[in-house]
Parts: structure tokens; sequence; C-alpha cells
């Protein structure tokens, strides 16, 4: 198979699976290598059972302690979707899973969905990027073919399951390029805190800014019966 062809058969495994599940986790570095370099770690899982049953949630990890923020969900009862977020109090409402997608930490959260629901929601996989191939690889004990996307800011490193076609793990590279920032005069009433903190975020601005985002996807199941009470919105 060529790249094109893994490609698309991974969209007919997943637009064709009556039900899904995963556990995962994302980790982010910012400006590696620098003295501004950044960590983040997430923990993930889904589930998702035709035609629009779904649940995404996550958790955020602390780099010093090991310990979790409260866990936060995106979630569809087959018609109406829903978001709790630590940020808000109680349940939001939306008029569509797209939306409340949208209050996820991170685009990750529609890597998958965008795969299990391409006619439902607007997010699509790989939109962009010429597709090449490097060495096949290991992930979890399965071989899986490496594919890599590239564009002029972006490297995408898809490995796809050679058995399943199943997503194991996409690792993202990319460059944003900084713009021209003037720092303006800055309010006397700010404090030393504030005046630093508005200083550090307008000289990011003007910086190039380089993230590696590296998500791996474990216990991927297809085609397993899904209790139904998990797309309630008082399951925990």
């Amino acid at each position: 198979m060529n790249e094109e062809q893994i490609i698309q058969q991974l969209l007919v495994v997943y637009s064709r699976c009556q039900s899904y599940e995963d556990q995962g986790q994302l980790e982010t570095i910012t400006d590696p290598g620098t003295g501004s370099e950044r960590h983040e770690r997430i923990l993930f899982r889904t589930a998702f059972v035709r035609p629009m049953l779904f649940r995404f949630e996550w958790r955020k990890i602390d780099p010093f302690t090991g310990k979790s923020d409260e866990t936060e969900t995106v979630w569809c009862d087959g018609e109406t979707a829903f978001a709790r977020s630590r940020f808000e109090i109680g349940v939001q409402e939306f008029d569509s899973l797209d939306h409340a997608l949208a209050t996820a930490t991170s685009v990750w959260a529609h890597v998958v969905s965008a795969l299990l629901m391409p006619d439902i929601l607007s997010f699509k996989f790989m939109r962009h990027g010429n597709l090449s191939s490097a060495p096949d690889e290991l992930v979890f004990n399965e071989e899986c073919c490496h594919l890599i996307a590239n564009t002029e800011e972006q490297r995408t490193d898809i490995l796809v399951s050679k058995a399943s076609f199943a997503l194991r793990r996409m690792r993202e590279e990319r460059t944003i390029k900084g713009g021209n920032v003037t720092i303006p005069p800055l309010p006397p009433v700010l404090s030393q805190e504030e005046r630093d903190e508005m200083l550090r975020v307008l000289t990011e601005a003007a910086e190039d800014l380089h993230t590696i985002a590296d998500c791996s996807y474990t216990n991927v199941i297809f085609d397993r019966q899904i209790p139904l009470d998990v797309f309630n919105p008082t399951f925990t």
C-alpha cells in the first residue's frame, strides 16, 4: 500500500465501526531546548457508539507534582452536546458537537472524533500536507506504518497499525512565525508583577513559537458493546 491508500483505509475503519474506545496521553513541549521550555501532559479517553453517542474526557497532569486537575468532559447523548469544564460552573449545553469540542484544551480532541464522524463534524483529518513514508515502527508492541505529512510550518508523523489500521500515535512539530510587535508604554498603575507579565506576553508574540505535540492512543478497541450510561451527564 502507498501512503494515500493507508490513510484511506484508516478513514474507512473509523467511519464504518459501530463503536470505539480508547485511552491515551498527549505530551506537549513548547520552545524545546530554550530557557523558556515548558511541558504539559494530558491524559484522555474516548467512547463512541454510532450514530452520535460520544464522550471525550481529559485531565491535565501537573509536571512537578504528578497530580491531575479535575476531569473535563465533552459528550453527546445522540442529539444534544454538552461540556463540563473546571472553568465553568455546572454543565454547559451547546447547539452542536463541533461547538462543544471547541471547549477542549487541545485541537487533538478533534482528531479521533473527526475520523469517527466525518459527515457530522467540520474538522477534517489530514486536510493539508505532502505525504511520505518512513521505516515501520513498533508502537505498544504493534507493527505500524510510519507516514509523514509536511507543510511549510509543521511536520506530522502518523503511526497506523498494520493489522487493524488503528491510529496509534501522532507527533506534530510546528513553528509559528512571530510578528513585529511594538511594546507600548505601560500604564503606571500596574504592579511590577503585572508589568512583567504583559512584557512577557508581548515579547513572546514577537518571537517564533516552536511546539512538539506527541499524542499516543492506547487500548484502542473497535466494535465492543459500551454501556449507554457512559453517555449520561451524571456518569463519572
